[in-house]
């Protein structure tokens, strides 16, 4: 299979040190992993970039975004519709690889924004053009996607899945990651002495609720994430009085040391207020052998293995009770189930055989 993938034209592959970005991480594994499988695989990225195995294609392009504050001043643009560069330099590589399918050289183009997608996908009708959605499918991601016959979308989770409505979904692909190999396996026995709660600290994801349920158990608390500035009153009127040296406010942190602050974590807090369409930092977790406690909405039933990775709950009560109740779970079972439900091995697995039908699709319309 002749493939050309890509994420954004305005920042570089992998994302800078100390910017998280899911759908980068997962496209640049899937890109490695096809190609190990005998796949060809072109990456289009701006210059600077790099994925291990795979060659490149920047046409000529240089990163707006080098770091976290760079990428910062690009969301709190895009809020206000100031973002012409930034799609102007994602419809210039989706152009190359479009001009790449129409010259025969690529049997598929592999998105992993649908906007991008569908704004290219009239280009190359007769090539099946395939995008990950990893947001809920709103109406300002999913204009025209139902205007091309040969435009296929990959969900994240069934749940996700479900409220795609009329798009044209092939199937559901897991993100996955791969398991640290130096970690021993090991039984929690802490009574959820340190919790620990990853992502933006903004009210859909529900941190205060966090702050609630480390001071009603009386367990410790990391909060790990950005803090921008459309976010800053919610955090100072309804986080920061609550900052102690029980309850500490981490800012945020590079991927690369994520594992030094789940390293003895009693579990992960998901305390969620919004259908969160999957939750990479859930896998990434328990990959470390660390819990997820989280509220019962989006992929939060399907990612935790109840009782075995976890706690699927759906109240604050519920979720102080099973934080009291974390010695009844083990590291070794959390690394188990992300073995057997989340792999990279799996993802692409899953990513191959989407691509796959796709194809067989597109081939089969007259």
């Amino acid at each position: 299979m002749r493939v050309a993938t890509m994420v954004r034209g305005w920042i570089a592959t992998p994302a800078p040190p100390d910017v998280v970005y899911a759908p980068m991480t997962v496209a640049s594994a899937v890109a490695s992993g096809l190609t190990a499988r005998g796949s060809t695989v072109d990456f289009y990225a701006p210059r600077g970039s790099r994925v291990p195995g795979v060659p490149l294609y920047d046409g000529s392009l240089d990163p707006v975004v080098t770091d976290r504050a760079g990428f910062d001043r690009v969301i709190a643009r895009a809020t206000r519709g100031d973002y012409a560069d930034l799609v102007a330099a994602d419809r210039h590589l989706a152009r190359l690889m479009a001009r790449g399918a129409a010259a025969g050289r690529y049997d598929v183009l592999l998105f992993h924004h649908l906007e991008v997608a569908a704004a290219i996908a009239g280009d190359v009708p007769q090539t099946p053009v395939v995008s990950v959605l990893w947001d809920p499918p709103g109406p300002e991601l999913t204009a025209g996607a139902d205007e091309h016959p040969n435009l296929f979308v990959i969900a994240v989770s069934d749940g996700q899945r479900r409220d795609a409505g009329d798009l044209p979904i092939i199937g559901t692909v897991y993100p996955g990651v791969d398991c640290p190999a130096d970690l021993p396996p090991r039984t929690r026995r802490d009574g959820g002495s340190r919790l620990v709660y990853l992502g933006r600290l903004i009210p859909e994801k529900g941190p205060d609720i966090a702050v609630e349920v480390a001071t009603r158990t009386g367990a410790q608390l990391d909060l790990i994430g950005p803090v921008r500035s459309d976010d800053r009153r919610f955090f100072d009127e309804k986080v920061r009085p609550h900052l102690s040296a029980r309850i500490r406010y981490r800012g945020h942190v590079p991927h690369n040391r994520l594992a030094d602050y789940l390293a003895g974590a009693s579990a992960l807090l998901m305390p969620i207020r919004w259908q969160e369409p999957f939750g990479l930092v859930m896998i990434e977790a328990m990959a470390h052998g660390v819990p997820v406690i989280g509220f019962g909405r989006g992929a939060v039933p399907e990612v935790v293995a109840h009782g075995v990775s976890g706690y699927v709950v759906n109240s604050t009560d519920e979720m102080c009770r099973a934080v009291r109740a974390l010695d009844q779970l083990s590291a070794e079972g959390c690394r188990r189930h992300v073995r057997e439900r989340f792999s990279v091995h799996q993802m692409v697995d899953g990513y191959q055989a989407a691509l796959a039908k796709a194809t067989a699709l597109a081939s089969s319309r007259p």
